[in-house]
């Protein structure tokens, strides 16, 4: 991931011209999870270089450039997602507004990085299509964020609602990365359709299972229980299991349920949700398996997708996504 980083790096360079500014971004992307720090995983650039190859063999320079723009994407959203959350293991330097700046200097950047990308690659009318699939692509994982952000006022999410925000917000990202990489190595409609299918599904998995981790985290942070997230687990286990009556008729609310912190995991681990949630993930891992199925009989080399799948299986939780 080294040439993805050093093209993420001059990425910024090149076009966040102000020092300070761009000297900002810098830092932000050294952070934990992000491109620049030595251990982040950097899932979403590989999915698009690893959907380039299967297309079209060796990357070539523009591909790692297409690579870091989405990887750049997927670090807004990181920060976007770390700015709602107001997450208290994060310990910032900025200031909300500055963030905030961060984040949409980021999502430029990466736009600026993708459209430098595609019209280096090919065509004038294939790098028409490509942009505009992921600028499409992109905003499907807007309203996923918007989702989230407005199902945490609602009294009693429902599961449907909460799956569809999952898809949206972290599967929308493994779209993007893969049918950008296919689009740059000019694949055909339906090979980048299923390309795309595969990311969505493998990334939507990848955030199940991170869901499963962060509803009652053993570190003594929030968990998502506690910060009102309305993801599977905690829709499952609040909708089947803490439906008790109170004076209102309605049901318990997330202040009575933080009120008894540890009373509540114990009633979480012993409420089949994670048994559910993890159902849920593997339909969504069989049909990314479904997707490499398809390619390999159209001809298409899966054999670094295949890698790349399990390598997400492996980790415990993967934190591709947001």
């Amino acid at each position: 991931m080294d040439a993805l980083r050093q093209e993420a790096r001059l990425s910024v360079t090149r076009h966040c011209q102000k020092p300070a500014h761009r000297d900002a971004m810098l830092r932000a992307l050294g952070r934990p999870g992000l491109v620049l720090h030595p251990e982040a995983p950097c899932h979403t650039g590989a999915l698009c270089l690893h959907a380039f190859e299967a297309v079209s063999g060796p990357p070539t320079r523009q591909a790692v450039r297409g690579a870091a723009a989405v990887e750049l994407l997927m670090d807004s959203a990181y920060m976007f997602d770390h700015l709602a959350d107001q997450d208290v293991g994060i310990e910032l330097a900025s200031t909300d507004a500055e963030e905030l700046s961060l984040a949409v200097s980021l999502m430029v950047c990466a736009f600026a990085a993708a459209s430098e990308a595609a019209q280096q690659q090919g065509p004038r009318n294939r790098a028409f299509k490509a942009l505009n699939r992921l600028f499409r692509t992109s905003l499907q994982s807007c309203a996923g964020q918007f989702m989230d952000a407005s199902l945490e006022r609602s009294p009693l999410t429902r599961m449907d609602q909460a799956l569809s925000m999952t898809s949206l917000k972290a599967g929308s990202l493994g779209r993007l990365a893969a049918e950008f990489g296919a689009s740059l190595a000019g694949a055909g409609s339906t090979t980048i359709r299923v390309l795309g299918d595969f990311g969505l599904n493998l990334f939507t998995y990848a955030q199940l299972v991170d869901d499963m981790r962060d509803v009652c985290p053993e570190r003594g942070l929030p968990g998502d229980l506690a910060r009102h997230k309305q993801t599977v687990p905690v829709v499952f286990f609040c909708r089947s299991l803490l439906q008790s009556p109170v004076k209102s008729g309605g049901v318990r609310h997330h202040a009575e349920l933080e009120r008894d912190r540890a009373s509540t995991g114990r009633q979480f681990e012993a409420s089949g949700a994670r048994v559910f949630c993890a159902v849920v993930a593997e339909v969504f891992l069989n049909r990314a398996k479904a997707s490499l199925l398809g390619l390999g009989a159209r001809g298409v080399e899966v054999r670094r997708l295949e890698d790349f799948l399990g390598s997400v299986v492996d980790q415990p939780a993967v934190a591709v996504a947001v």
